[in-house]
């Protein structure tokens, strides 16, 4: 156990974090110049430990302990009414004035945990009043820079406690207080603290915000943006080159060029996107029908010429202007070949001479004959 009275400015603010078997005296040197009391406590102790001192346990094997912890509104104790003159054999023969069932007032939690300021010095100015809130770890334990807001609080604080207002905070401040001036504190100290948590809260959430910000970008998620990006490109250039060589081939056929633009586009928009059973039926229709245009196209050209050789100049125009026909793949010449081949047989049957069968003559058929002769 350390005093915190004593050496309550000795004591590091990671004292959490101290190995109180091996010390380190260069990391902690003020740590030389603290007493400790060491305390054995066997079956049955109890050992009480002054308010805000220091203390840590080792407990070797499997123990059970209780820890009570008192509030009082005593404003000084005197050594001399803690003798005891007759011991207690069972804790159930005493009362507790603030055990089981009070209701401890947070409000007075606040004023007594500000008024223990005067346990190491007797009185206190506005300005040394808040070097000794800049100093506390406790109540400013997620403090990051003290600032104007911070002094504007700690201002109304002293004030607030300054209770016969002669700019000292002081026991007689303690003094004058009843149960009404007590009330009004009370809520007045609740909401000054609340104020130092939501400025702390505020300059945390500020730190973790810039944190985020200057955070160094995750390289994996870098590679992911570049090869996503890299796929894009790869699909682009695949489908404008489709659309080229789609329409360089329907020009080939039709003589005019179609609007590369308009069906890239259009091919962009298929992208990523899975046809459904209609859409797959329906894309079927439009290239049966669009092949058998091209083959009506094909054919078309074919006439022409031969009109032209033979000096026809007068061939009506099947098609209007403007129409374009999409060439679906080579085997529509063989196609058209076949039809070609197909229509000539069947003009050929046409042409044949269509000779029945004649009916066996009748005897007066053959009599009539032979009279003529």
């Amino acid at each position: 156990m350390i005093s915190h009275i004593e050496y309550g400015e000795k004591i590091p603010a990671d004292y959490k974090d101290i190995d109180v078997k091996h010390v380190d005296y260069n990391k902690y040197p003020t740590l030389r110049e603290v007493e400790y009391f060491k305390v054995k406590v066997k079956a049955g102790d109890c050992l009480f430990i002054p308010t805000k001192w220091y203390w840590q346990v080792n407990s070797y094997g499997k123990t059970y302990s209780v820890d009570i912890e008192w509030y009082h509104r005593a404003k000084s104790v005197k050594d001399s009414d803690c003798k005891m003159t007759n011991t207690i054999s069972n804790l159930n023969s005493v009362s507790f004035k603030d055990g089981p069932g009070s209701d401890i007032n947070k409000q007075e939690v606040i004023l007594h945990y500000l008024t223990s300021y005067l346990t190491g010095n007797k009185n206190f100015t506005h300005k040394q009043f808040e070097n000794a809130i800049k100093k506390d770890k406790k109540l400013m334990e997620d403090m990051v820079e003290w600032n104007d807001e911070y002094e504007e609080i700690t201002k109304e604080v002293f004030h607030i406690l300054d209770v016969n207002k002669d700019r000292i905070f002081s026991l007689d401040d303690l003094d004058s207080l009843n149960p009404s001036i007590l009330e009004d504190i009370g809520g007045l100290l609740e909401d000054r603290l609340q104020d130092y948590e939501d400025l702390m809260k505020d300059q945390q959430d500020e730190i973790k915000q810039v944190e985020e910000l200057t955070a160094p970008k995750d390289k994996k998620s870098d590679v992911d943006v570049e090869k996503a990006v890299q796929d894009y490109l790869k699909d682009y250039l695949a489908q404008l080159q489709d659309v080229i060589h789609e329409s360089i081939d329907e020009m080939a056929v039709t003589g005019q060029l179609p609007d590369i633009k308009q069906r890239f586009a259009e091919k962009q928009g298929q992208i990523g996107q899975k046809p459904d059973d209609s859409s797959t039926k329906t894309s079927q229709k439009k290239g049966g029908s669009e092949r058998e245009k091209a083959k009506a196209k094909i054919k078309l050209e074919r006439e022409k010429k031969k009109l032209k050789e033979k000096g026809e100049s007068d061939l009506q125009k099947e098609k209007q202007k403007g129409e374009s026909f999409v060439i679906v793949d080579d085997s529509i010449e063989e196609e058209i070949i076949a039809d070609e081949e197909e229509d000539i047989a069947k003009k050929s049957d046409k042409t044949k001479p269509n000779i029945k069968p004649s009916k066996p003559k009748s005897k007066q058929e053959k009599i009539i004959k032979n009279d003529e002769l």
